[in-house]
């Protein structure tokens, strides 16, 4: 019995081939690349906004991708962790960026009702679907670097990963995209730059998973 035992061990074993363990700093510097990567082509082909280059950028600009950056670095950072699930892992980071983030929307629609005036094309206006797309396209890079550390890895939730991919798309491709948008407007930041990331935590929640499952 012990033998028949060992044969099977070393048959199941016989073409297994050893694996380069997943290290943080590595997915972390990845991340990273992809988001020096997207602003470096966002900078080359469309430009930096004026204020940015001259030095002098607006306080709500500052805030606003200050809140996205900070979300979509805590939130690819959680999925680099979970790409090599261990005990005692936690990834609740993400969701103390998330609040924090969402308070730039909160307040886009509390003034919006406090300013409506029966013209909505002032506070929805014809380039807002422009930024939208551009805050889904943008993240592109930082999609493909995270789905690719996670099929190295084993995430024990493709779900949660898959979702926490989406935000960190969507807040990264956001942040490029406010690099190069000249506005200034609460609602236009509040609303047309807060639209990606829920976008892309759907798509990342639907097309992520079946893509990471092992």
């Amino acid at each position: 019995m012990s033998r028949k035992t060992d044969n099977l061990i070393e048959s199941l074993t016989a073409e297994l081939k050893p694996v380069r363990a997943l290290r943080f700093r590595e997915g972390v510097a990845l991340v990273l690349a992809s988001v020096v990567l997207t602003v470096m082509l966002v900078a080359r082909f469309l430009g930096l906004r004026d204020d940015v280059m001259a030095g002098e950028p607006a306080p709500l600009f500052l805030i606003s991708n200050g809140l996205f950056l900070m979300l979509g670095l805590a939130a690819a950072t959680s999925v680099v962790m979970m790409g090599n699930p261990q005990v005692g892992n936690r990834y609740d980071g993400w969701k103390w960026a998330l609040a924090t983030a969402g308070l730039l929307p909160l307040a886009a629609g509390v003034s919006a009702l406090a300013s409506w005036s029966g013209h909505p094309d002032v506070i929805f206006p014809q380039h807002d679907p422009a930024c939208v797309s551009a805050g889904v396209m943008f993240g592109g890079l930082t999609a493909l670097a995270l789905i690719f550390w996670l099929r190295r890895g084993a995430p024990a939730s493709p779900a949660r990963a898959g979702l926490l991919t989406g935000i960190a798309v969507g807040a990264i491709g956001t942040f490029a995209d406010g690099l190069c948008c000249p506005l200034n407007s609460v609602y236009h930041l509040g609303f047309a730059h807060s639209v990606p990331v829920a976008i892309c935590a759907l798509l990342g929640r639907i097309f992520v998973p079946p893509l990471v499952r092992w």
